[in-house]
């Protein structure tokens, strides 16, 4: 099973071994994929059930995010979106400063 490590070297990364003794496990696989399934259907398909407001552009704010997420993942803070988007190959994701969207895949309109 892979994880979601970071350190200062490496950035963020996802593999079954952490590259150096200075890299930090952020989350395992099943809460990467469970975390990444629900992000991805609140900033694509379903803000409205979770009481996230997006901008015309798809835009959410991350700190609002966190909490919504919360509810349903009382583990998910703001540090395991970030590591889940930037270790992410597929780029799904955009940030930019404290905002987050879906690239692609929308069902909502944007």
């Amino acid at each position: 099973m892979w994880k979601v490590w970071y350190c200062r070297t490496h950035g963020y990364y996802r593999d079954e071994e952490r590259k150096c003794e200075k890299c930090i496990e952020i989350m395992d696989e099943r809460s990467a994929v469970r975390l990444g399934k629900l992000l991805s259907g609140i900033l694509r398909h379903f803000p409205e059930r979770f009481g996230v407001r997006m901008s015309l552009e798809g835009w959410v704010n991350m700190d609002y995010l966190a909490r919504a997420l919360s509810r349903k993942l009382r583990w998910v803070r703001k540090r395991h979106i970030i590591a889940l988007v930037n270790s992410d190959e597929k780029g799904r994701y955009e940030i930019r400063k404290n905002m987050i969207r879906a690239r692609y895949g929308h069902s909502v309109n944007v």
